[in-house]
């Protein structure tokens, strides 16, 4: 399962000048409430996951520290993808 961030009518924020937040309809995605949501960007070269987390009361997923580093264009244009964790070692998308 894999979703374009800016097909799913993201807000992405400034937070503070230190940071930048983004947060995602849970129903836009249709994946009900899962813990295991990332954003999926490349940085450098580098694939970088960056967990979601989900806001019951607004019914959304939210990541409230993304790096001032990775572009607003990067972050659109990343992916949201569901990460198996089977052991420290090993990371599934």
């Amino acid at each position: 399962m894999s979703f374009t961030v800016k097909d799913h009518n993201p807000v992405l924020k400034d937070v503070l000048g230190v940071a930048k937040a983004l947060k995602v309809d849970a129903d836009s995605l249709n994946v009900g409430t899962v813990e295991n949501l990332y954003l999926k960007v490349k940085v450098d070269g580098e694939e970088k996951l960056i967990p979601f987390h989900y806001n019951n009361e607004q019914n959304d997923y939210r990541i409230h520290r993304i790096p001032h580093t990775i572009s607003d264009e990067v972050i659109l244009d990343g992916e949201i993808v569901q990460v198996q964790i089977d052991d420290e070692s090993s990371v599934k998308h």
